[in-house]
């Protein structure tokens, strides 16, 4: 594009230049006014030029991404979220299986700038005792009379950007202390991924809290969410 405008811009002033020295060496009497005519309607051209190439790189830097996640747990598929817990002992996420990795692709050409992805623990949270996270998570929400963690968020800051057409891999999330709240419906994590003007729908995934005894093969979601 910058060599189309270039090309453009370059077309205009030679022909006005052409025109104008045309007239200059012409005996009409008119000639000055022409001239006058002719500069007039090149300094438009290139006004107008000036002004599209002005809001192509308005266009360029201020378009939206478009962010994808994926959630991994050792020695399991992507976006699948299992904890198994020993027979007859209460539902918790414990063992090297609780370290998460968290990866953010921008599969649009646009940057995402400021970056920033918000986990919530619906009917679930971490023991506050337990919680063990990088300190590049901050516990955002919390039960009142347990102090028990019900949301987790990392924040890039605003000089943190996920360029087009990469990933990236966010800090290690460890869900040690994670345990099913009672209630009648399932546990699972919804996860809310930011950047600078743009926000998309909340992705959930289930949480499976499952005894040793009853593992089996589940239904495998998507790479990519």
């Amino acid at each position: 594009m910058l060599i189309v405008y270039s090309g453009l811009l370059s077309v205009i002033t030679v022909v006005i230049m052409a025109c104008v020295l045309y007239w200059l060496l012409s005996s009409s009497s008119d000639r000055l006014v022409v001239i006058g005519n002719f500069l007039s309607f090149g300094t438009l051209l290139l006004a107008l030029v000036a002004a599209i190439v002005a809001i192509a790189a308005f266009s360029a830097a201020t378009g939206r991404p478009e962010l994808k996640l994926q959630f991994s747990l050792p020695n399991l598929p992507p976006n699948e979220i299992i904890f198994l817990f020993d027979d007859g002992k209460p539902a918790i996420a414990e063992g090297a299986n609780c370290v998460a990795n968290i990866v953010v692709s921008n599969l649009s050409t646009y940057a995402a700038r400021a970056p920033a992805v918000i986990i919530e623990f619906g009917n679930a949270a971490i023991y506050p005792e337990y919680y063990s996270a990088s300190g590049n998570w901050t516990p955002v929400a919390r039960e009142r009379n347990t102090n028990k963690v019900l949301s987790v968020q990392w924040d890039g800051g605003p000089n943190y950007a996920i360029h087009g057409r990469s990933p990236r891999h966010l800090p290690e999330l460890n869900f040690r202390g994670l345990h099913p709240l009672k209630s009648n419906e399932p546990p699972k994590m919804i996860f809310r991924l930011l950047a600078d003007g743009y926000s998309r729908p909340p992705i959930p995934l289930a949480i499976d809290f499952t005894p040793k005894s009853m593992s089996s093969v589940y239904q495998r979601p998507s790479e990519w969410l």
